[in-house]
């Protein structure tokens, strides 16, 4: 018995159903031994045995069904991203890193320009500056050309606007645009002779003047994004770098345009027109009469515009045929010229990626009908759907019924195997409504014959389901979640309230560990692919989710919210004050000058004169609180009517209610008055080794309400604490002073260690979680982890006081930065956060 083997492969061969049983036959025999020597068809167990193997083909079969077949939902839909599953164009882009990256980017981004390079900003020859250049560009751009050397009727500085927008939407940490700088233009005139054949000549004047005119001004042509057999880019190519929404620029095309144009390479281009067959001479005329017929300086030097004829006299290309001059009329060279224009314009635009769709229709199979096995038994055994005949004796009948019962087992067994197969959508998904990892399915009439007089009640799914000893769904879940990351390169992590959980009893933990890696992982190809993302100063970041990336990723892991916002306004909003003392960090309540008053009409809470001395004489008969799941709509109200009771003897609340106060340990019941009213009582001491200080909170008529009061209080603290976690991110070369022109304003008196590739990020210290040494020193570590590897993150713990100085000047720094309208009131609120910064990390260091 010890060596046989526990479970038969799923798969054996392609005859299944022979081999299974083969295999089962050998296992029976070794387990059997010689109890059963006679194996032939006319043997109920071998009738039993084949009737399993059936079953068991049947069931492998639908096991063996394509991934597709088992995510699909009822809709007949699959949702790739219910599955943490995701497209090629959301998995493998990512965000501009290189300044080629970005070059492709602005290119693709905005329609004004026709090429645009990005250097290490030019600041200082001196050393001491040359660090910050590194983490700002000065932008070239070259403006894109209309019609007859027109330009585009966007203004220079409305091309600005959405050159500095675009880099603002992809800009990574402690990078940012310096100055954006037109490349010099210079205009002109192609002047050549051309041999052409019999093909009309207007389209082939228009095709040169075109294809010149593209190649001297920078204009680089896209790719498309599509594949087919053809193509000379896998398509893991085309999608390296930022994803492009109209066409694929290969990065050689990019790098020679920033070589000289020479006359040879454009006579080529011009040979493979079609019409042209010789090229007699081809050279450039500047109005000032300079002649270029070698080569034209490169794009990053001087921007080359094509002067366009308008008039017939301007029409500098002389065309042959057979040696003779050929005629052009000026108007249709034009209507020639305009179509070609219009067409590559939106040839362009038709050449990016269509994105593959998220969700998809796919045929639902079945895969929970089942088959009872009792149905394909021989009618002799009396056990399939025609049931037992009347004939049989009553012996014969209870040993049908007993057999009926043995194979039941089996039955339920097979059904719930296919239920969980039919869960597999929901299970290996980020859903967190369908609470079961083992599904099970009720057998029905219509499967089994005569199943009522099985069961005094025949089990319904409820029942089936309620069995939980072996459910552990969150552990489950949990672990595909593990999985689903893994899949998506993101390696198994401890999540913050795993390391550290002052707040939750052991189910609200589970559930809140779980959503943070649900939301981890809806976020998750976004997260990656943007890890170095900083915020985009130029839209509005106070009170939305407009934050760094690192910002999102800590705060998914830690459970907190990803919003910009207040740290201190939760306080504030439940009528509590600050002492206005500088480094006074303490609390209070804003109804605290009057302790006894209630602070509400409620007629479940009671006020009454209990003196210290009756509390202490029955302290030794208070009842510990239980945890109770109490009605939601009267959380906040407790706390309002008992907050100006808890206090120290200065009256301050800092440390009791938010780190006491979240513990139900601290709270008890007793009738210390009289019979007709239940008291509750707060421990507010400090030191455990000390005896308990005991604090009349309020009088309930019942017990159980004193217990949802208690319940209801802990759990308005750890609302409160759970809005105060948060963090803020600066970055501080976004604190360099700038002019009136944007450009950053940069002396031998800048400080380039502060600037250069730094972030700082403030935490508040005040939180049950927060104050915890261990879990600081946790959270350090991840943000470490998580900050791209050129980027030093300082990290500071604030107090109240602190924080509320510094969220002030902070908001105002933001809403400055996105106007960007008044250069001065920006430089100032830069500087004071500059001073605050500095401050606080000379402070740090001295301690």
């Amino acid at each position: 018995m010890s060596q046989f083997n526990s479970y038969l492969p799923k798969r054996l061969s392609d005859s299944e159903f022979s081999t299974l049983r083969a295999e089962m036959l050998e296992n029976v025999q070794v387990m059997s031994g010689n109890l059963w020597t006679d194996y032939n068809l006319h043997d109920p167990g071998i009738t039993i045995l084949e009737q399993l193997c059936y079953a068991l083909t049947d069931i492998n079969y639908r096991s063996e069904y394509t991934i597709e077949d088992l995510l699909v939902n009822t809709d007949e839909t699959i949702d790739l991203h219910q599955h943490g599953l995701f497209t090629t164009d959301e998995a493998l882009p990512n965000r501009p890193i290189t300044t080629m990256d970005y070059q492709k980017y602005l290119i693709d981004r905005v329609d004004e320009i026709a090429y645009v390079y990005l250097t290490p900003a030019r600041i200082s020859e001196n050393s001491v500056q040359l660090i910050l250049c590194g983490c700002l560009f000065d932008v070239y751009i070259t403006q894109k050309q209309n019609m007859f050397g027109h330009k585009d009727c966007s203004t220079p500085e409305a091309i600005k606007k959405r050159v500095k927008n675009a880099f603002n939407q992809v800009r990574n940490l402690g990078e940012d645009i310096n100055r954006i700088v037109f490349i010099e233009e210079k205009k002109v005139d192609l002047v050549a002779t051309i041999e052409i054949d019999d093909r009309p000549s207007i389209p082939i004047l228009a095709d040169i003047y075109f294809n010149i005119g593209k190649s001297i001004s920078g204009t680089i042509d896209k790719k498309t994004m599509q594949t087919d057999s053809a193509d000379e880019y896998l398509l893991a190519d085309k999608l390296t770098g930022p994803l492009l929404i109209s066409g694929f620029l290969d990065d050689k095309d990019i790098e020679n345009k920033s070589k000289k144009i020479s006359i040879s390479s454009l006579v080529s281009i011009l040979k493979n027109t079609s019409g042209i067959t010789k090229i007699k001479s081809i050279s450039f005329e500047t109005e000032s009469g300079e002649i270029f017929s070698d080569c034209l300086a490169s794009i990053r030097e001087m921007s080359h515009s094509l002067v366009i004829p308008s008039r017939q006299e301007d029409i500098k290309v002389r065309l042959l045929n057979n040696g003779k001059n050929v005629e052009t009329n000026i108007v249709e060279f034009v209507n020639a010229y305009e179509m070609l224009v219009h067409n590559n314009y939106h040839q362009q635009k038709a050449m990016g990626l269509k994105p593959a769709p998220g969700v998809y229709p796919h045929k639902k199979k079945s895969l929970t009908s089942y088959c009872s096995v009792q149905s394909q038994f021989p009618n002799v055994y009396g056990i399939n759907q025609l049931g037992i005949p009347p004939s049989f004796s009553t012996e014969r009948k209870a040993q049908a019924m007993q057999l009926k019962g043995y194979m039941l087992l089996f039955d339920q067994i097979m059904a719930d195997h296919l239920a969980m197969l039919d869960n597999t959508q929901d299970l290996f998904s980020i859903n967190l409504e369908a609470k079961s990892s083992y599904k099970t399915q009720a057998l029905q009439k219509d499967a089994i014959a005569d199943i009522e007089k099985l069961y005094k009640n025949i089990p319904d799914s409820e029942f089936l389901t309620s069995n939980n000893h072996y459910e552990n769904f969150p552990e489950r879940k949990g672990r595909v979640f593990d999985y689903l990351l893994a899949i998506n390169g993101r390696d198994k992590q401890q999540y913050g309230f795993e390391y550290k959980n002052p707040y939750f009893i052991d189910e609200e933990l589970t559930e809140n560990i779980l959503t943070s890696k649900s939301l981890n992982l809806q976020n998750i190809h976004n997260l990656a692919a943007n890890r170095s993302a900083g915020f985009d100063y130029s839209r509005q970041s106070w009170g939305t989710d407009n934050v760094s990336i690192i910002q999102q990723t800590i705060s998914t892991l830690l459970g907190i919210d990803t919003n910009c916002r207040s740290l201190i306004e939760p306080l504030l909003t439940q009528g509590f004050y600050f002492s206005e003392e500088e480094n006074n960090g303490s609390i209070y309540s804003s109804s605290a000058v009057n302790a006894n008053a209630p602070l509400t009409d409620s007629e479940d809470i009671i006020y009454i004169d209990i003196t210290a001395d009756e509390i202490a004489e029955q302290s030794d008969s208070f009842k510990p609180v239980p945890y109770l799941k109490f009605d939601h709509e009267k959380t906040g109200i407790y706390l309002s009517a008992v907050k100006n009771r808890l206090t120290d003897e200065d009256g301050t609340l800092n440390k009791i209610i938010f780190i006491k106060g979240i513990d139900l340990q601290r709270y008890r019941v007793a009738q210390v008055h009289d019979e007709s009213s239940v008291e509750l009582f707060f421990n507010s001491t400090d030191d455990p080794d000390l005896p308990a200080n005991w604090n009349y909170l309020a009088s309930f008529k019942k017990q159980q309400d004193a217990f949802a009061a208690a319940n209801s209080i802990r759990e308005s603290l750890v609302a409160i604490n759970l809005e105060m976690e948060g963090l803020h991110l600066i970055e501080h070369n976004l604190l360099l002073p700038v002019d009136e022109i944007g450009c950053k304003r940069i002396d031998k008196n800048t400080i380039k260690n502060f600037y250069a590739f730094q972030i700082s990020i403030l935490l508040p210290d005040w939180t049950a979680r927060f104050r915890d040494s261990d879990f600081r020193l946790y959270v350090e570590k991840l943000i470490r982890e998580e900050c791209p590897a050129h980027i030093y993150a300082n990290i500071h713990w604030l107090n109240i006081s602190t924080m509320k100085d510094f969220e002030s000047i902070f908001k105002n720094w933001l809403r400055y930065k996105k106007e960007n309208t008044g250069f001065e009131k920006l430089n100032v609120q830069s500087e004071r956060l500059t001073e605050f910064l500095q401050l606080l990390a000379s402070t740090e260091s001295k301690d």
